[in-house]
């Protein structure tokens, strides 16, 4: 069992959200450079090595070595074992529901750094007459059926892909907590799908005013996380966060 010391430690490491999106980066893509982790962060490379420094004294990374490379590689263990500590906070209507239950194997995350303030980019998520317009990957088209984004609202919308297969989606809005947090039900436009998945969206703002963005999917199971990402979710996801990016530079141009 880690020791209050080493908690205390582990615990300020983590209380960072630049730290956190390198986690978050480290979990759903692997073993990376530091070169590899800094290419969405708009700092220098000494600045994300000591970003590194902080989360290998804590014991959340490793930093290995393959020939002239050091890859991070994500201490998963000591992760999930700081988690057990952490206060749990019940998500209405979904308390008992496993989706709810972190753990590290049903997770996908994704992190980029918007060049935007945090209150725009959250608005862009929950004004309906922008979202409708950024979301979703390269070729798809969004027909939106239903939106009403608030606590307790949805949006019910078909994707319709390059090759004209149609994906009814609907989204739950169980928490709109401006201008910092979006947590989401996503999952096909039936009612108690078994597939849907927990969606939490923070936003964090850096020194320099720009909007770190996380983006994490929590699925029932590790066979539909794995089937989701050997299905490009990964790459999908952040087509959808560059058409995001784009919508507000266009907008900032368009002023």
């Amino acid at each position: 069992m880690q020791s209050i010391q080493v908690l205390s430690d582990t615990f300020a490491a983590l209380g960072d959200a630049t730290r956190l999106a390198i986690l978050s980066r480290l979990a759903s893509e692997g073993d990376m450079t530091v070169r590899e982790i800094a290419r969405p962060f708009a700092m220098s490379l000494p600045a994300v090595s000591q970003h590194l420094k902080v989360l290998e004294r804590a014991g959340l990374i490793a930093r290995g070595r393959d020939g002239q490379k050091r890859p991070c590689r994500l201490n998963a263990e000591r992760l999930t074992e700081t988690a057990r500590f952490r206060p749990s906070r019940k998500v209405k209507t979904m308390s008992h529901d496993p989706r709810t239950t972190w753990a590290l194997e049903r997770e996908i995350v994704l992190s980029r750094v918007i060049a935007a303030p945090r209150s725009r980019v959250f608005q862009a998520f929950t004004d309906p007459s922008q979202i409708t317009r950024w979301f979703g990957p390269e070729g798809f088209t969004t027909q939106t059926l239903e939106i009403d984004i608030r606590e307790g609202g949805r949006w019910r919308f078909v994707y319709t892909g390059p090759d004209g297969t149609r994906y009814e989606n609907r989204m739950v809005f169980l928490r709109v907590d401006a201008p910092r947090l979006l947590e989401i039900e996503h999952g096909s436009d039936v009612d108690d799908d078994p597939a849907r998945f927990h969606v939490t969206i923070t936003f964090d703002e850096q020194s320099d005013g720009k909007c770190v963005l996380t983006m994490r999917q929590l699925h029932p199971t590790k066979e539909q996380r794995d089937a989701t990402i050997g299905f490009g979710a990964v790459e999908l996801g952040y087509q959808t966060l560059d058409k995001l990016a784009w919508h507000l530079a266009v907008g900032d141009l368009a002023r």
